[in-house]
């Protein structure tokens, strides 16, 4: 049995739910990040397991214990929120300590817990600056050592990093992660950023409208989402949605809303004229003009045809979007000459092998039709 246990939890608020059957778990010593939009239930699931809510149906049991009636302060979870709520008018030691001596712990405790953590996060000769002297990181860092002060069994992290600007929400997923494993702290993360889940994670946990999608290891879901919404959250461009048109030996064929596409079939069976997704590595696929991509063309390339829509600079490489049918395929290439321009006609060579096509869960597709647009 995993430590944490959350199963086929339900919560409404007035005519409307927030979560339904929402079901995930959490091994000791594993951090789950719960990615999703806002709104998605993801902060209403914290506040479950951390007893500040009641589930209407379901259960939430941790290290074998059902939660049920356990209230908040019992439960031994250590919290962590975007506003961090720090004591202004108390140094970076006493916002530390603040918990333990709550708790009545005694001095010599409290000041030892006080100092591994500070050396733990790298603020030890800060220990008598206010709040207002820290800068953002070290703020976060100070808030991360007073939700660790009392050894929680269980750590929840609500965007903690949101207020940050990106280079240093960065700078700090890789130090926090690196505290928290050396801790061995098991932990729920709450995120809506995708860059940030993929930081952190030991499993990735995909909601949507209350709902758990999809959840496993950021490989697992990169490598054979589900459905669509999950490409996209991890950052999949090229997904098309259609239906089988056949096979060869080589690869699966589809039939999706740039033309037929080429693929290997992942994960399971596919039924004739199923509906399926394709994802197209954006990385292997080659945009040139028609007579050049169609010269070199074998049988294990699948050529479309399209216009570019757009091309865009971006840390070295240029992202050139074509416009294809009725979709779009986006390619990164290296920046050279011979790129198309917007508007130039061209084809996009797509190897067999740069597709992974798995079955789809039914997202509105009901035929070949509709998959076309």
């Amino acid at each position: 049995m995993a430590l944490l246990e959350v199963s086929n939890v339900t919560k409404r608020f007035g005519d409307g739910f927030s979560l339904k059957r929402v079901s995930l778990s959490a091994e000791r010593g594993d951090i789950v990040c719960l990615l999703g939009p806002s709104g998605c239930g993801k902060t209403t699931l914290l506040r479950l397991i951390a007893g500040l809510e009641s589930p209407d149906d379901g259960t939430i049991t941790f290290d074998g214990r059902d939660l049920d009636r356990v209230p908040s302060r019992d439960r031994g979870f250590g919290l962590m929120f975007q506003d961090l709520a720090l004591f202004p008018h108390m140094d970076v030691s006493g916002n530390v300590s603040f918990g333990l001596r709550m708790q009545r712990r005694a001095q010599e405790e409290v000041s030892a817990r006080v100092n591994t953590l500070l050396r733990l996060v790298g603020l030890e000769d800060f220990r008598q600056r206010k709040i207002h002297e820290l800068s953002g990181g070290e703020r976060q860092r100070v808030a991360l050592a007073r939700s660790l002060a009392g050894e929680p069994r269980l750590l929840m992290l609500d965007e903690p990093l949101g207020a940050l600007d990106r280079a240093l929400r960065e700078t700090l997923q890789a130090q926090v992660r690196a505290i928290l494993k050396a801790l061995g702290q098991t932990a729920i993360y709450v995120t809506h950023d995708r860059d940030e889940a993929y930081a952190m994670a030991d499993t990735m946990v995909i909601m949507e409208g209350g709902e758990v999608v999809q959840a496993g290891t950021p490989e697992e879901l990169y490598n054979a989402p589900r459905s669509e919404m999950v490409a996209r959250s991890m950052g999949i461009r090229n997904v098309l949605r259609g239906q089988r048109a056949g096979e060869d030996e080589h690869a699966t064929h589809l039939l999706t809303e740039v033309g037929l596409v080429a693929g290997v079939l992942q994960g399971g069976d596919l039924r004739p004229a199923g509906d399926a997704l394709a994802f197209v590595d954006e990385r292997r696929i080659e945009v040139g003009a028609r007579t050049q991509a169609s010269a070199s063309a074998t049988q294990r390339v699948t050529l479309v045809d399209g216009t570019v829509e757009s091309r865009r600079f971006h840390s070295g490489e240029l992202e050139v979007v074509v416009r294809a049918g009725t979709g779009r395929l986006t390619c990164v290439t290296k920046p050279t000459d011979d790129v198309p321009a917007a508007g130039d006609e061209v084809t996009v060579a797509i190897p067999f092998d740069a597709v992974r096509i798995v079955a789809a869960e039914r997202e509105g597709i009901t035929s070949a039709a509709d998959a076309l647009g």
